[in-house]
């Protein structure tokens, strides 16, 4: 990816092995410890408003401690496992520390932590459109900016 003469098709034909190779691994429905770091990742999955990294399989290769915490816990409720719940916040912080080797294999124009957006430009309330609604009990630029603020 990094070579400045290899072409934009030969790129692109890399780029789809390269995410054919990570749908493979994900189908394996266990989780992989990071080499670099050590983390644990698993699946991400979409649920119904919010999205879930499950890290619950992990695979056998991983370190056995994570083993000696299941047995601690063994008391419990089989099957417990807590999903983390990835934020806006925790994306952005991990798309932050992703290394640029990592970023040139997604082949973006930029920093993927770039592509969220952290800031919405919303106009002075003097030249704020007010629309009233409902009869003049509303005015529309107070739906709008309560909109945004939930969105964000």
């Amino acid at each position: 990816m990094r070579g400045p003469k290899l072409e934009h098709l030969k790129k692109i034909e890399i780029l789809k092995k390269i995410v054919k190779r990570c749908n493979s691994m994900g189908g394996t429905r266990l989780a992989v410890v990071c080499s670099r770091c050590g983390c644990i990742n698993g699946m991400v999955k979409k649920k119904q408003m919010k999205i879930v990294h499950d890290r619950a399989r992990v695979a056998d290769s991983a370190d056995c401690s994570l083993e000696e915490c299941r047995l601690a816990i063994s008391h419990t409720k089989a099957n417990m496992t807590l999903p983390l719940n990835l934020d806006p916040k925790r994306v952005y912080e991990l798309l932050k520390n992703m290394y640029d080797e990592d970023c040139e294999l997604l082949y973006p124009n930029d920093r993927p932590e770039k592509l969220m957006f952290t800031s919405i430009i919303v106009p002075p309330t003097s030249i704020r459109p007010s629309v009233f609604v409902d009869g003049g009990t509303q005015r529309l630029t107070g739906r709008i900016c309560k909109r945004r603020l939930h969105t964000i």
